[in-house]
């Protein structure tokens, strides 16, 4: 089952209160819960783009060395803008991995066995595509949406099977636990993680 809780006659159900004493019924039908898929997809997008150009403007003006270092400062900034900007809605933005740079990344059990499935999917010559979950979080239904992420060619100088020893000391200094490396072109590398609430609509947010 390659996307959780898709089907052509999916209804969820979910019974949830913001207070104990003042319980709600919440149901949501497959056309609703994939507009709220596509949302995810949105931040997932914008936290890719915004940080991509971020690294290749540094890598530009300070070499892989500042690619790196802007990298640790850039990702936990974008995705407290993303988390602020769309407060109501968004929970958190963030990426993870089976091998993980940053400690504060590591993977859950539900995200690692997604993981392990987009690895599986690709040694098979498949197209890794995204997954999702409905949860539920202070009695509320959490949508938990998680995206493979692609190496791509910019990846390969720091997280590549050979890399240059001003990459290697700088990765030493800033993540002296580092395990992203080793990668070719094209393997999964880790995944995006959006989680937002399912009891706000998404309709009107500001893109």
């Amino acid at each position: 089952m390659i996307r959780q809780l898709v089907g052509a006659s999916l209804l969820l159900n979910l019974c949830l209160s913001a207070q104990a004493q003042n319980p709600q019924r919440f149901k949501l039908g497959e056309q609703e819960l994939q507009h709220e898929v596509q949302f995810s997809q949105s931040i997932s997008k914008q936290l890719a783009g915004s940080l991509k150009q971020r690294l290749m403007n540094a890598v530009k003006s300070g070499g892989l060395a500042g690619g790196i270092e802007q990298c640790k400062i850039a990702a936990p900034e974008i995705s407290q803008y993303l988390e602020e900007k769309y407060s109501s809605k968004l929970i958190s933005a963030g990426r993870t991995s089976l091998k993980i740079r940053n400690p504060q990344n590591l993977p859950d059990t539900w995200q690692k066995t997604q993981l392990q499935i987009f690895d599986q999917e690709q040694n098979k010559g498949l197209q890794p595509s995204y997954r999702y979950r409905v949860i539920q979080q202070e009695g509320r239904p959490v949508l938990e949406y998680i995206s493979p992420i692609p190496t791509q060619g910019l990846c390969l100088n720091c997280h590549g099977e050979v890399l240059n020893m001003e990459v290697t000391e700088t990765l030493r200094d800033l993540y002296p636990e580092d395990q992203a490396r080793g990668y070719k072109a094209g393997d999964i590398r880790g995944a995006f993680i959006i989680r937002s609430w399912l009891d706000k609509s998404t309709t009107g947010m500001k893109k």
